[in-house]
C-alpha cells in the first residue's frame, strides 16, 4: 500500500522502535499508485511487531515499470525498490499508537477508525458500475441484436440482467452509507469503536467491490457482444471493477476477517483492528 504523500510528523515512537527504523531499509512494494509523480512515497513495513508507515523522497526509489493490468490502467500502481535507502524515524507512523488528538485534527473525522480509509475507495466501483449502467442504457437504446427485429431494450433477458444489475448498485450504495453515517455519528459523540464496529466498515466496504463486479458482470452479459470491444465503457468498467474486486482491503478474504472479529477470535487482517 502507497501512496503520493507529503510526510507529517509520526508522534511519539519508542526508543527501540526508533533505533531500528532509522537506518538503511531495502525491499520492494508492488502496487504503489501514482508512484511516478509523486514527491514523496509512504510504503507500509513491520516493527517489533508494530504496523507502520515508512516514508521516502521519490528519488531515493526505484520504480519498476511493471504495472501492465487488466483493468484501472491510469493508476500507475508500479513496484518500488528501495536500496540502502536511509530512513530517519521522523519519516515513521507507527500506525498502531495511540492517537495524539490536537485542536486541529480533533473532529469526528479524525476520530474514526482507521478501517474508514480504505471506504474511500468503493467511490470508484460504484462509479463505474453507474457508468456502465449508463453505457448500456444507450446500447439498449440503439443496437439490434443479431436475429431480431427489435432492439435490445425490448429483450427480456437484457432486461433482467440490467434490473439485477440495478438492484446490486442501488443497495451496495444505500448499505456503505448507512454503515459509514452511523459511524460518523459515533465518532461524532466520540464513542469508542467496538472491534465489531471497526469490521462493519470493512464490511460495507467488501460488499460494496464484489457487489460492484457483479453488476457489471451482468450488464456486460446484458450487453452481449457490445461489451467486449477495447475501448468500450461497458469493457473497460468490467476491466476495472474485477481489478478492484482483489484489492486486499475488499477483497473476499475481508468477510472472513469481519467474521473473525464477529467471532472474537484472532484478526488477520491488522488494519481492521486498528483505532
Amino acid at each position: 500500500m502507497a501512496a503520493a504523500c507529503r510526510p507529517f510528523s509520526p508522534g511519539a515512537l519508542t526508543a527501540t522502535l526508533a533505533s531500528a527504523l532509522s537506518r538503511i531499509q531495502s525491499g520492494e512494494v508492488p502496487f504503489v499508485s501514482c508512484c511516478q509523480v509523486a514527491d514523496w512515497i509512504a510504503c507500509t513495513a513491520v516493527a517489533e511487531g508494530r504496523f507502520l508507515l515508512v516514508y521516502h523522497p521519490r528519488e531515493a526509489l526505484e520504480i519498476k515499470e511493471d504495472w501492465d493490468s487488466l483493468g484501472l490502467r491510469g493508476t500507475g500502481s508500479n513496484t518500488i525498490v528501495a536500496d540502502d535507502a536511509f530512513v530517519p524515524n521522523h519519516r515513521v507512523i507507527d500506525l498502531m499508537a495511540p492517537v495524539e488528538r490536537t485542536p486541529r485534527f480533533g473532529g469526528a473525522l479524525y476520530r474514526m477508525p482507521k478501517g474508514v480509509i480504505p471506504v474511500a475507495e468503493a467511490a470508484t466501483s460504484l462509479g463505474a458500475v453507474r457508468a456502465a449502467l449508463d453505457a448500456t442504457t444507450e446500447i439498449a437504446e440503439c443496437k439490434t441484436p443479431f436475429a431480431s427485429r427489435t432492439t435490445l431494450k425490448h429483450r427480456p433477458l437484457a432486461q433482467v440482467y440490467f434490473g439485477r444489475a440495478l438492484g446490486r448498485h442501488r443497495a451496495a450504495r444505500a448499505y456503505l452509507h448507512e454503515t459509514i453515517g452511523r459511524a460518523f455519528e459515533q465518532a461524532t459523540r466520540g464513542d469508542a469503536f467496538t472491534m465489531r464496529q471497526k469490521a462493519d466498515l470493512f464490511l460495507a466496504y467488501a460488499h460494496t467491490q464484489q457487489e460492484c463486479a457483479d453488476a457489471v458482470r451482468l450488464l456486460a452479459k446484458a450487453a452481449g457482444t457490445s461489451s467486449i470491444h477495447k475501448g468500450s465503457p461497458v469493457e473497460r468498467a468490467l476491466r476495472d471493477a474485477e481489478v478492484i474486486s482483489h484489492h486486499a482491503f475488499g477483497a473476499e478474504g475481508r468477510f472472513a476477517s469481519v467474521t473473525q472479529a464477529y467471532w472474537d477470535v484472532d484478526v488477520d487482517f491488522p488494519l481492521l483492528a486498528m483505532d
